[in-house]
């Protein structure tokens, strides 16, 4: 737990008064999601009405409140975040050091893949695409909440700037401190390539977003041409030596069809493989390409939030997040992500350990063909669904 002590004034939430680096915003701070829960050391806030539908009596008692609901009065307050809170850069982030040792001299490119949940990069030899390192961390702009479309709604309500500044500074952060793991400076950088969802493309450019929230979700622009690093970055530092380089941006294929998505279509080659074949992405939003005689058929679908943000247990893939569920004889065996010995426990289920879960609990008769959990679950008291709800 992180201690801070926060000065209220009575009329914002603590959700407000909090930097956006705090709070998973799951729901961007609606009040719908429960998960924005921290602990007052001092007095706490009498608790809102609608807390008491999150919160039990024993968690009230302790000073549990959500960040969201709470409206601190006009003096400091000292308050516990989890840690699974903390900023993205100094604590969540997974980092990769390739045993490869990195080349005392020659050319290196870096290589970003931003999602709307995690934003990933890697460091690689030009020739050659050897991993020299890599990072992985949540982007910031789940303050605003853990989908694209909560996002574009905090763009319309006069935060699209803010949006804009956080992706470039979460960006900027993890470049500091890849070229620091690899010890390579920066000028030996000659290239970046981001692929990146659709609308990601848009706040990191600074284009026009508001016809992407609402139908028929129309693009300001799927392709984008190559510009300089500090023309797209904004850094401001005028002796950088990045400045200079060139930044491509992959182009994306409609709304909800990303760049990223045109990335892993052009690694594996997939109209050349013996058909069909289906190529699925599934993060925050799941696109799935089908190649069949060289003929590629795309959706997509919202599947983070709807796995992880809507669970009372859900959880991103962060540290303490259990990944893989599986059923051992009569009990449940799980693998969660450690962070350096940091995270005692499980913390939730992120995506990949509720399908997990739900295909276990399926295939040993806990769950039917339709969702419905079974008789026994409800006899035991580990559910709450009423006898005549049963098909």
């Amino acid at each position: 737990m992180n201690r801070f002590v926060v000065w209220g004034n009575g009329e914002d939430t603590l959700y407000t008064l909090m930097p956006p680096d705090f709070f998973s915003g799951m729901c961007g701070g609606q009040g719908i999601c429960g998960k924005c829960r921290v602990t007052f050391l001092s007095k706490p806030p009498a608790p809102a009405e609608k807390e008491r539908e999150f919160l039990g009596t024993e968690e009230l008692e302790a000073g549990v409140r959500l960040a969201c609901f709470c409206r601190p009065g006009k003096n400091s307050h000292t308050i516990a975040v989890p840690e699974i809170h903390s900023p993205g850069l100094s604590g969540k982030e997974k980092s990769i050091r390739r045993e490869q040792s990195a080349p005392r001299d020659g050319d290196c490119g870096i290589a970003i893949d931003i999602g709307t949940t995690t934003i990933s990069m890697q460091l690689l030899a030009v020739p050659g695409g050897i991993v020299l390192a890599g990072n992985s961390y949540l982007n910031s702009q789940r303050y605003f909440g853990a989908d694209v479309i909560s996002r574009l709604k905090a763009s319309s309500e006069g935060k699209e700037t803010r949006l804009g500044e956080m992706l470039r500074s979460d960006i900027l952060r993890g470049i500091e401190k890849i070229l620091d793991d690899a010890e390579i400076l920066p000028y030996r950088i000659v290239r970046i390539v981001i692929a990146a969802n659709t609308v990601m493309d848009h706040f990191l450019l600074g284009l026009p977003v508001a016809r992407l929230g609402t139908a028929p979700f129309t693009p300001y622009r799927l392709e984008f041409p190559a510009g300089r690093f500090d023309e797209i970055f904004k850094s401001g530092e005028r002796d950088s030596p990045l400045n200079a380089v060139p930044v491509q941006l992959m182009p994306c294929i409609s709304t909800f069809i990303g760049g990223d998505i045109v990335s892993g279509l052009a690694a594996l080659n997939i109209t050349e493989m013996e058909g069909p074949v289906l190529f699925a992405d599934i993060g925050t939003n799941a696109e799935m390409v089908l190649s069949y005689r060289g003929v590629l058929l795309c959706c997509s679908a919202a599947a983070g939030p709807a796995f992880e943000g809507g669970l009372s247990c859900g959880t991103g893939t962060v540290p303490g997040a259990v990944y893989s569920v599986s059923l051992e004889n009569d009990r449940f065996v799980y693998e969660y992500f450690e962070n350096d010995g940091k995270i005692s426990g499980p913390q939730g289920l992120c995506g990949s350990g509720v399908i997990d879960f739900v295909a276990e609990s399926v295939r040993a008769g806990l769950i039917d063909g339709y969702g419905i959990p079974a008789p026994v679950l409800t006899d035991r008291g580990y559910c709450s669904i009423p006898p005549e709800k049963y098909g």
